[in-house]
C-alpha cells in the first residue's frame, strides 16, 4: 500500500501531478498495492488523460489514513469499465476530486467519451492490455 500517513496528505497530492506525467520522478515514494501479471500493461497516465477518476478505481482515497486496496483489479473489473467507460468519466477539472458526483450539470457519459476522444477503438481487443 502506499506508506504515507494520513497527516501527510498534502504529499498525496503532488502524487496526484506525478501519476499523470509518467516521465516524472514521483514526488511520494509509492508502493504498489495491486499487483498485476506481467503479461498485463496498466498505465495511470492514459486513464487520467482519459477522463478516470482516482477514486473510479481506487475508492475514497481522501478518507483513507493509509492507502488501501478498495477493490480488485481483475480482468473482469478492467473489461466492465473498457465495455462502457462513460459512467466512469468526469470532466477534466475534477479527475483529482475524490468528492466528486456527477449531478444534473455533469455532461453526460456520451458527452464526455466524445470530449476525451474515447471510441472509435475497441477498447476490449486483448492488446489494449496484453503486450
Amino acid at each position: 500500500m502506499h506508506d504515507v500517513p494520513f497527516a501527510a496528505m498534502d504529499e498525496c497530492r503532488s502524487a496526484r501531478t506525478s501519476a499523470a506525467q509518467p516521465d516524472r520522478e514521483p514526488a511520494t515514494r509509492l508502493a504498489r498495492i495491486g499487483d498485476l501479471p506481467d503479461y498485463a500493461y496498466f498505465n495511470h497516465a492514459i486513464h487520467i488523460a482519459k477522463g478516470v477518476g482516482c477514486s473510479s478505481c481506487h475508492g475514497d482515497v481522501e478518507a483513507m489514513p493509509l492507502m488501501q486496496k478498495a477493490r480488485s483489479f481483475t480482468m473482469g473489473f478492467c473489461l466492465d469499465c473498457h465495455k462502457n467507460p462513460g459512467p466512469n468519466l468526469r470532466p477534466s477539472n475534477q479527475i483529482f476530486n475524490t468528492e466528486w458526483h456527477r449531478t444534473k450539470d455533469t455532461p453526460s457519459p456520451a458527452a464526455l467519451m466524445a470530449n476525451y476522444h474515447i471510441g472509435g477503438r475497441n477498447l476490449t481487443d486483448c492488446s489494449i492490455c496484453h503486450r
